[in-house]
């Protein structure tokens, strides 16, 4: 073990990482095999990650020494390369491993030498089947999952990342201890109908799968169920309306461009906790019914709307709001109805020109981040109301010219960060008034040339961040310690 970099464990007492230099790569290699042994006979994990790999023999003399081990991670690359006969190897001499993650990160890249075959996965298969955690980035080598998985009976948590596989076997209905199944197959064109059989199943990912077509109605019957996200499957254009029946559902993340509908039956997702309606939904529309989620905490809507659905306040569990919908032209003013919402992020709303004056009457508020909001020309001077703000993010304003003086009233204010806001060319007065601000971000604000001197009686401040602010001259006194800087300006 002294030619390669030693590897990290860690234990409830101990733990070894791994150094750059050479001093500390040979440190394990110094010392005698006895205390080794008593050293590594507490260890449950071990991280085998290293530049140049390790061969079978390394191996079985490192692991060897860690009867205990439960917890293995390989992802090795270099000339060493993971091969059937060290999956065998990590089969034999690993009796209690319960977690394994093995990535080949040159094999899932595409590398020439493609050694590592589903058959070595069947021998892992058919020896581990105490296995409880298993995450593979499979080998272009790897074009199916062998029958046996099967056989691991204790498996909760599988993580399967594959540029080659098609399917999933049937036999994956035989896992009756799953909870979570994510899978990452570009190649994937169908999943099995067994899938109903996972009766403890309360998680489904289903991500880059961009030539999976659909999705079985079979995932009804998952009555578990709690998460279900699909992502960049660019190829799947339904979901069966079951997915949106499940009454015990917190979670639904949604990141498919060509889906063309949302149907009416997701009201009966009363559990639900969690929605994403992510990137691309340019065609999609909300139905009617998408009003009444009423436990709804969480909601990112990427999707056509020039409106928010009437009845919007009726959400009124929701904390957290993320709108990206480029033809959104207004917000509804009974957005105060939202009396619970706690972070507001409005990005690439371009038709969006103003904000409603009852934006102020948030109460709970606490992030508020406007992003690429091109043709924003004013902030409504209520936003100096948000008694509970903590973080204030202005960015890609483009006609954004001038800040509300009533900014300076944000009292609870910690985080104020302006970014790319090349028309502005002041803060507010009376910036002493922000008692509790600690972090000041300015960068690329070509038209600030100066910053107010009320800002050196900011007792709270700690730092402030100016990049590329090229028109700012002058700094106040009192903050000059406080600031980095990295324009070129003449103060």
């Amino acid at each position: 073990m002294a030619s390669a970099s030693s590897p990290s464990v860690s234990s409830s007492t101990s733990s070894f990482s791994s150094s750059s230099s050479s001093s500390s790569r040979g440190t394990l290699a110094l010392v005698s095999r006895q205390w080794f042994r008593l050293a590594y006979g507490t260890i449950t994990s071990l991280d085998l990650s290293r530049r140049q790999g390790i061969s079978a023999s390394q191996f079985v003399s490192t692991v060897s020494l860690a009867p205990n081990l439960t917890s293995l991670q390989v992802a090795l690359s270099g000339t060493d390369l993971i091969t059937d006969a060290f999956i065998a190897l990590i089969a034999q001499v690993c009796p209690r491993l319960e977690c394994l993650s093995l990535f080949d990160n040159l094999r899932y890249g595409g590398a020439e030498h493609h050694v590592w075959t589903s058959d070595g996965l069947d021998s892992l298969f058919r020896r581990r089947t105490q296995l409880k955690d298993l995450s593979l980035a499979c080998s272009p080598s790897v074009t199916h999952l062998p029958a046996s998985i099967s056989q691991m009976a204790g498996l909760e948590q599988p993580q399967i990342f594959s540029r080659l596989i098609v399917n999933l076997p049937e036999e994956i209905g035989g896992l009756q201890a799953l909870k979570a199944l994510h899978v990452n197959a570009p190649r994937l064109t169908a999943l099995p109908d067994s899938l109903s059989d996972l009766s403890n199943l309360q998680e489904l990912s289903l991500e880059g799968c961009s030539d999976l077509t659909s999705v079985p109605e079979a995932i009804g019957q998952l009555l578990k169920l709690r998460a279900f996200h699909v992502r960049d499957c660019s190829t799947l254009r339904s979901l069966p309306d079951v997915v949106f029946s499940c009454t015990t559902q917190e979670s639904l993340d949604l990141e498919l461009p060509n889906l063309a509908r949302l149907p009416e039956s997701m009201s009966h997702l009363q559990s639900l906790q969690r929605l994403i309606v992510d990137r691309g939904f340019r065609a999609l529309r909300l139905p009617t019914s998408f009003t009444l989620l009423c436990a709804l905490e969480e909601l990112t809507l990427d999707v056509c709307l020039q409106q928010l659905p009437e009845g919007f306040e009726t959400l009124i569990s929701l904390r957290r709001l993320e709108l990206k919908c480029s033809e959104l032209t207004h917000l509804p003013s009974s957005l105060p109805q939202l009396s619970l919402l706690e972070h507001l992020a409005i990005v690439g709303c371009d038709q969006l020109v103003s904000l409603p004056d009852t934006i102020g009457q948030l109460p709970a508020l606490r992030v508020l981040r406007l992003d690429c909001l091109e043709n924003l020309q004013s902030l409504p001077d209520s936003i100096g109301q948000l008694q509970q703000l903590r973080s204030l993010s202005i960015i890609c304003c483009d006609w954004l010219d001038v800040l509300p003086e009533s900014l300076v009233h944000l009292s609870a204010l910690e985080r104020l960060e302006i970014l790319y806001c090349v028309l502005l060319s002041s803060l507010p007065r009376g910036m002493h008034l922000l008692t509790s601000l600690q972090w000041l971000k300015l960068s690329d604000c070509p038209g600030i040339c100066e910053l107010p001197n009320s800002i050196s009686f900011c007792k709270a401040l700690e730092c402030i961040s100016i990049e590329a602010c090229h028109a700012l001259t002058t700094i106040p006194e009192g903050i000059r310690h406080r600031v980095r800087m990295q324009c070129s300006s003449g103060w």
